[in-house]
């Protein structure tokens, strides 16, 4: 909101006015300059802080809750009205000047301006601004908010593309003092952006945010000093575009923002690591509303068809996309020809959608996926994502299918647990899933898994009866501990039997080693009573292959 301490009656209602001027009735307390052009004042125990321009009020606060509802009460205009009072004009102060001149006593910068006349103090700027053109910028931007051009925009646009000429090299390039200057600019300028905020001048504040991300974005890649200072200031500039779409801002204005994100969009300004997620923020603000959320569709549907060389900059482009097939539930037939002759694209999308916690299109994309045999080879890893994304939600359900799904496409144990802590110990779901491993064609993987799943379940009878069938020694040495505590005679009969039948087959020098491993590695399951045994028996029913014997000689 824009005030002048001489027009307060004006522009201020008049109920506002006439409760301002009871407080000043029943409080004579003086108002306060703390330091030049910000004044103090406190009614009900409300402080109030202004800060004057001339005869202009360029911002203020109150700490009453009118205030914050309204952003304007009765204690802010009964300061104003204080001020007033207080301030002298120009032309009195001038007068008191001749008659009654201050002795100075330091040659300081207050001295001087409360000594030199305003015309002659605005002459000294115009000369020297034309002497040094980085004084020039600092002025351009500090009262840039204050004065009014016919556009708006081109204010800021040319305000920005001069700060940035006078501070690049003849290359093009930044120095590291060139990139500081330009960053202390903008944190001067957001910083009246915000003071336009605050008195809800959003048209003002829109344009000044547009030309930023319009002008610094494409800069940052010439950059090798303080990107990260610009980047930060760039979060604070979409943040500031974010807050205004929560105000109840104009239609037309709302519209605006929506074609500058096509912009945006189009000239890839959110392609920063930290700035993706505050452009997606935006931009998902902006599709609530049907007039943004066709403007943006037309964009990307014209983007999508374009082909990428950078892949990551492609899913960003298509996650945007997606966005709008979701809210429009429009999304297979459309899904289907964007994918169509690009297959990384679904995995890409998928990837940068668990990336941002965008679960709901990980979860559409994956089923499209997993529906489509186009993408067999991915699977396993849609399947993978699919169950981490439950396990964070704890979803039951869809904990027990996809760790399912993963153990008998992986023929891993490790996703057992999972399954099996959904259900009741007995559940006839876990029984279930043991019939369909069985009807897996065979294989050592197989056989490996069920296993390791028996022993999880403690079904040690059908892990001998597997063991007996397939005469897998690897798999027996491997779960050697646990059998031998089960049923020592089954084990070792078992265990013998499987060597024998190796030993009986297997001769010469390969078979001599093969032993010796076979029996190191009983040691390394940690059942070294069974491979004592195991050595007994050898040289007990072996003794005329004195290499064998020889071999064994390590052992105790």
């Amino acid at each position: 909101m824009k005030l002048h301490l001489d027009k307060i009656e004006s522009l201020v209602k008049e109920q506002l006015l006439i409760e301002a001027e009871e407080l000043l009735m029943a409080d004579a307390t003086p108002v306060k300059e703390l330091e030049k052009n910000l004044w103090v004042g406190k009614f009900e125990n409300n402080e109030v802080e202004v800060k004057t321009y001339g005869r202009k009020i360029s911002s203020f606060t109150c700490e009453c809750k009118t205030y914050f509802e309204s952003k304007i009460c009765k204690h802010s205009v009964a300061t104003f009205l204080k001020i007033r009072k207080q301030k002298p004009t120009p032309t009195v102060r001038k007068a008191k000047a001749k008659k009654k001149p201050e002795p100075v006593k330091r040659l300081t910068v207050s001295t001087i301006l409360n000594n030199v006349k305003d015309e002659e103090l605005v002459r000294f700027l115009g000369l020297y601004a034309r002497k040094d053109q980085q004084f020039t910028n600092f002025l351009k931007t500090k009262f840039a908010t204050r004065v009014e051009l016919p556009s708006t925009r081109d204010k800021y646009a040319n305000l920005l593309a001069t700060v940035i000429r006078s501070n690049q090299s003849s290359n093009l390039s930044f120095s590291r003092s060139g990139a500081k200057k330009i960053h202390d600019l903008l944190n001067i300028l957001i910083e009246e952006i915000e003071d336009e905020f605050r008195g809800e001048n959003y048209l003002e504040v829109f344009e000044a945010c547009r030309c930023i991300i319009e002008k610094v974005t494409p800069v940052l890649s010439r950059l090798t000093a303080h990107r990260g200072d610009l980047v930060s200031t760039l979060e604070k500039t979409y943040l500031m575009l974010i807050n205004m779409l929560k105000e109840p801002i104009s239609p037309a204005l709302k519209s605006s923002v929506s074609e500058f994100f096509i912009l945006v969009i189009r000239q890839r300004y959110f392609n920063h690591s930290k700035l993706d997620k505050l452009a997606l923020t935006a931009y998902k603000s902006l599709i609530t509303s049907k007039v943004s959320e066709e403007l943006l569709f037309e964009c990307l549907s014209e983007e999508t068809e374009k082909r990428y060389h950078n892949r990551e900059l492609e899913a960003k482009i298509f996650h945007y996309y997606f966005l709008i097939l979701e809210k429009k539930k429009s999304r297979n037939k459309r899904l289907t020809d964007k994918l169509e002759n690009r297959p990384w694209l679904l995995w890409n999308s998928i990837t940068l959608a668990k990336k941002i916690g965008h679960y709901s299109i990980v979860k559409w994309l994956s089923d499209f996926g997993l529906e489509n045999k186009k993408y067999k080879s991915i699977y396993s890893d849609l399947n993978e994502m699919r169950l981490q994304i439950a396990l964070e939600e704890e979803q039951k359900d869809d904990i027990s299918l996809f760790a399912a799904k993963q153990i008998l496409n992986t023929q891993n144990a490790k996703y057992f647990i999972h399954f099996k802590n959904q259900f009741e110990p007995g559940a006839p779901e876990i029984k279930s899933l043991f019939d369909r491993i069985n009807h897996i064609e065979d294989s050592d993987e197989k056989i490996n898994l069920l296993a390791e799943l028996y022993l999880i379940e403690k079904m040690y009878e059908e892990l001998f009866r597997i063991l007996e069938e397939s005469k897998n020694l690897k798999i027996l040495t491997l779960h050697a501990k646990e059998l031998y505590a089960e049923n020592k005679q089954k084990t070792q009969a078992l265990a013998w039997d499987m060597i024998s039948v190796y030993l009986e087959n297997h001769i010469g020098e390969p078979s001599v080693r093969g032993t010796k491993n076979i029996i190191r590695n009983l040691y390394k399951a940690d059942a070294p009573d069974l491979a004592r045994w195991v050595t007994k028996k050898i040289r007990q029913e072996y003794k005329s292959r004195k290499s064998l014997l020889q071999e064994l000689i390590m052992f105790r």
